[in-house]
């Protein structure tokens, strides 16, 4: 047995008392007269529709057209409607009203292909409504929709493995109606195969469907159950089960349901001739058939292909037209780049070599400043001999001390290890008689996460800072609190010292340049008397 999607109305208003008639007479009659009546009528709603050009009611009508012309075997009619319902949703942006219409459209071309003995065609429609599937119902139907085609080829493998699946998910749904025809298709698949499940579940479909008065979903049981008696070459069960086929058909009053009723009465007499006439009979509708298929669906996809092909070799082009644009903005972007970084490095190498010959010039003028002329003096003492030997000796030490202290701010620093150690030992040699050094937090601070450039350049920015301090403020108290946020260090340095009017040169302004080398910062506040501040950034 195979579903069919039935349209719902759009319309905002109670429809018409003539359109909902003609709506039962498609849906539910068993009148072949009013179901000519009704497609006549929607024939004529669609008209007027596509006339003003409304869309919704179109596509309404044709909704109920593919499935009045396909219960009247108008199978080609059929078929032209569902195609040219598909070629109106093709103008429409997808929605869910759009992907729910072309759902519907593809199950009744599946139905119609599969009457019309093409089975690759049906599958492919089926096929179609997979990807617009949205609930565990329309995944059910899909499933038994692909069995009945596998079916119908005597493919029972393929046909057992849609509805073993589709079974799982209907007993999830708790639905008896859904349970009874998916279990009652899964026993015909098993008594095919031989499998001794087989009878249980067309029997246990069949129990389902007696309370519910389904119908048509008896009359499918009765059918399964007689078939299978046949297989079985039990011919009075068969018959029973045909009889009461006969019986149902006939409160249907659907001439299809009656042939095939009639023809399965007459297999179950298990008589030779009339076996030989059924067979001829079926063979020759088939041929009808094939000769009649017009197949306007097939040509609907073969038309879109061709579409989509043309509109692929349209991108093709313009992506190429692309591609070639690219390509010369990117050799642009590269000729850019590679002067770019040619000027950076050269300008970065003169900045380098700046850098040194600033370094040089300040030790050179460093030494001749503070070395150079006290040892000058020196000898102009020994030239001349005033002085005694101990107030020579004092002298040369304090040319060491400078000298040491020179070397101090100029040599390597080894600060791949214990930083926090070096930077105290740096931090308490200018310690004193007159001067004490107080630091907080320094051993607290994960050292390790900074790279080794930055520890040398805070190493020199410190020192710079003590210099300064014992040279010019005559502080007694320095103290440096020491933390990090994130990954932000900070030290805040302050003193007690003189104090000053701030006139950043000297010290104070190679501090500030050996920040910015690292993205840091060091910011100054002094005043006559208040001391002096830094705080230290990076």
């Amino acid at each position: 047995m195979i579903w069919v999607a039935f349209p719902v109305r759009s319309y905002s208003q109670p429809a018409p008392d003539s359109t909902s008639y003609y709506y039962q007479a498609i849906i539910s009659t068993n009148s072949k007269t009013e179901t000519l009546q009704a497609i006549v009528y929607f024939q004529r709603k669609l008209e007027q529709a596509l006339k003003r050009k409304d869309t919704v009611a179109a596509l309404y009508a044709q909704r109920l057209l593919v499935i009045g012309q396909y219960e009247m075997d108008f199978l080609n009619d059929s078929e032209e409607t569902a195609t040219n319902a598909l070629k109106l949703l093709e103008s429409l942006n997808d929605s869910p009203y759009t992907l729910e219409n072309k759902k519907a459209f593809y199950i009744n071309l599946g139905r119609v292909y599969r009457s019309l003995q093409n089975p690759k065609t049906a599958l492919y429609y089926y096929d179609k409504v997979l990807a617009l599937v949205t609930s565990k119902k329309d995944s059910i139907i899909h499933l038994n929709n692909r069995a009945t085609v596998y079916i119908d080829m005597e493919a029972y493998d393929l046909a057992l493995r849609e509805l073993e699946q589709a079974f799982k998910k209907a007993e999830q749904k708790q639905e008896a109606l859904t349970i009874a025809k998916t279990q009652d298709n899964l026993g015909f698949v098993q008594s095919k195969l031989g499998r001794p499940e087989g009878l249980p579940n067309l029997q246990a479909a069949l129990a389902l469907r007696l309370p519910l008065n389904d119908l048509p979903g008896i009359y499918s049981s009765y059918r399964h159950l007689t078939e299978y008696h046949l297989d079985k070459k039990e011919f009075t069960q068969a018959e029973a089960y045909a009889q009461k086929a006969y019986q149902t058909a006939k409160i249907l009053n659907s001439a299809s349901y009656l042939e095939n009723a009639i023809a399965n009465l007459i297999r179950t007499k298990n008589d030779t001739n009339f076996s030989n006439y059924l067979f001829l009979t079926d063979s020759l509708a088939k041929a009808k058939l094939a000769q009649e298929n017009s197949y306007a669906g097939i040509k609907f996809e073969f038309e879109k292909e061709a579409r989509r092909a043309n509109a692929n070799e349209l991108e093709k082009e313009k992506q190429k037209r692309y591609k070639i644009v690219y390509q010369a903005l990117g050799g642009v972007v590269l000729l850019s780049g590679i002067y770019l970084f040619f000027f950076l490095r050269d300008r970065n190498k003169k900045k380098t070599q700046q850098a040194i010959y600033t370094t040089e010039t300040r030790i050179s003028k460093k030494v001749h400043d503070e070395v150079a002329n006290d040892v000058y003096h020196v000898m102009t003492k020994l030239q001349n001999n005033h002085t005694q030997d101990e107030a020579l000796l004092d002298d040369l030490e304090q040319i060491y001390t400078k000298t040491r202290d020179i070397s101090k701010e100029s040599g390597a620093i080894e600060v791949h290890q214990h930083f926090d150690t070096l930077l105290s030992d740096l931090l308490l040699s200018y310690q004193s008689a007159e001067v004490s050094i107080i630091t907080r937090n320094i051993a607290k601070i994960d050292w390790d996460a900074l790279p080794n450039t930055k520890k040398t350049t805070l190493y020199r920015v410190l020192q710079e800072l003590m210099t300064n301090m014992r040279k010019h403020s005559k502080a007694t108290v320095v103290v440096l609190v020491f933390s990090k946020k994130g990954g932000t260090y900070q030290i805040a340095y302050t003193d007690n010292g003189l104090g000053t009017h701030l006139k950043k040169r000297g010290g104070l302004l190679n501090t500030e340049n050996r920040m910015e080398t690292i993205n840091g910062r060091i910011s100054f506040e002094s005043e006559p008397d208040k001391g002096f501040k830094a705080t230290i950034t990076v």
